[in-house]
């Protein structure tokens, strides 16, 4: 997975539409959150699958649950969606 070392704002606005909030369960008991920008161009339900995949490739993970914000210039970060807490 290619990572991008770039800000997510700029002089002409947001690059991004969505921020994916994942929060992981670890079979540990242990919990992280995994923050992914959208990209202007891509779908959220693709962006999700491919965390999705990579928890369950790890194999680590137990469950996870999504929180779905929206970014728009000028504008206060606003939640538009969540997922229910599934198991990965």
């Amino acid at each position: 997975m290619k990572q991008l070392n770039d800000y997510p704002f700029d002089a002409m606005g947001v690059k991004f539409s969505l921020l994916l909030k994942s929060n992981v369960t670890f079979k540990n008991g242990s919990k992280t959150t995994i923050l992914t920008f959208v990209p202007n161009e891509l779908d959220y339900d693709n962006v999700m699958a491919g965390v999705l995949q990579a928890l369950r490739y790890d194999s680590r993970a137990e469950s996870v649950q999504h929180d779905i914000f929206e970014l728009k210039p000028g504008q206060p970060i606003e939640l538009i969606g969540y997922s229910i807490k599934r198991k990965v």
